[in-house]
Order: C-alpha cells, then structure tokens, then sequence
C-alpha cells in the first residue's frame, strides 16, 4: 500500500495475528562515492499508538531490506526485511511521541547500509538507493504478542499531502579536500519513498 499514513506493529484477535512492515528506500546518489559518513539518522512522523502488549518487545528499529525494487512492493517481499543485524538503537513504545517526528540514530551498521552514489543498492537494480524497513519488536525476533493484544505505531508516509510529516534521512558525512585544503563536513536532509506491507500468522 502507499496510503497517506500506514501501520508498522503486530497483533489480532484470537491466534490470529496481523503483521504490518515498512519499508524505506532512499535515494542517496547525491552522497559522493569517496564520502566517510560519520552519523545518520532516520526520523519518522507518527500519528498515533497503541501499546497493548508492553512485556518489553514492544519496540521499533530499524533494518536492512533487500525487495526486489524500491518503487513498487510485491507480496514476495514480505519476508525481504533482515531481522539479523539491527541497524539503531530499539525505541520503546512507551518512549515513541505521539504527533511528532521520531527519530533512530543509526549504528554502524546502518550507516554501512548507505549506499553512496554508484554504490550497488541492495533493493534496486538502480545504483545508490538505500534500503531500510522498520519493523516491530515481536516481528523482528519472532516472539509471540498477548492474544488479543495489538502494538501498532500508525505512521506518516512520503505519499502524505505537504511535506511537513515526510520521512527522511539525515546524513553527515566527509569529503577529502584537495591537496592541502580540509575535509568537507556536509550535512544533507534526504525525504523518503516509503512503502507498506502487511500479512496475516498464526499463532
């Protein structure tokens, strides 16, 4: 889906369960090839909440995604979020803003998962194209949430009208000067394409 505000969480009724993945892909061709990314972050708009299951994997990161192209979402892409490495630091529900951006500062990791321009990109078959999902905590390590609990973050998409609650990607990074001249510190603000999954388990 690429509704104006979509769904990242888990839960349902019964041992039915819902399963809402984002993914975010970001075009990072402007971050030259011989740039030293020295800190990054990702910050999304969130609407509103429900933390129905606070047992302590009521959490959000960030991932690595690998679907088969960042302009479009096929069902086969469900499962193309990594949920081995964790890409920042995991934000509690009870620690996530309503009506307000939210922001994960990105690990090493995640910051090795910036692709620079000309870069092969992990979920393109075009050159520097970032590639970042967000999942829910019992989603990423496959624990089970309470029956009949829910934990959804209902967030602002790219898709949105305006601009104001757009997701983006903050990116500072170096770049070597020429002989005897300083590195460049740049800092560059990237807006996000991002895109929705969900899915239905059971229990």
């Amino acid at each position: 889906s690429t509704s104006a505000a979509l769904a990242i969480g888990t839960g349902g009724p019964g041992t039915i369960y819902n399963i809402f993945r984002g993914f975010l892909p970001f075009d990072t061709s402007s971050i030259p090839a011989n740039a030293k990314v020295t800190s990054a972050s990702v910050t999304i708009y969130l609407t509103s909440k429900i933390n129905g299951d606070n047992d302590g994997d009521d959490w959000v990161n960030i991932f690595q995604s690998s679907q088969a192209t960042h302009t479009t979402l096929a069902s086969g892409d469900f499962d193309t979020i990594a949920t081995t490495t964790e890409g920042a630091a995991r934000i509690d529900f009870g620690s996530i803003t309503n009506s307000a951006y939210n922001t994960w500062t990105l690990n090493a990791s995640g910051m090795a998962w910036i692709a620079k321009s000309g870069a092969a990109s992990a979920c393109s078959a075009t050159a520097a194209i970032t590639c970042l999902g967000v999942l829910e905590g019992h989603d990423a390590i496959n624990s089970a949430i309470a029956t009949n609990a829910t934990n959804t973050l209902v967030v602002a998409w790219s898709e949105q009208t305006g601009t104001t609650q757009d997701p983006y990607l903050t990116v500072i990074y170096e770049v070597p000067g020429g002989i005897g001249s300083p590195s460049s510190t740049i800092k560059t603000r990237i807006k996000g394409l991002i895109r929705f999954m969900g899915g239905i388990r059971f229990k």
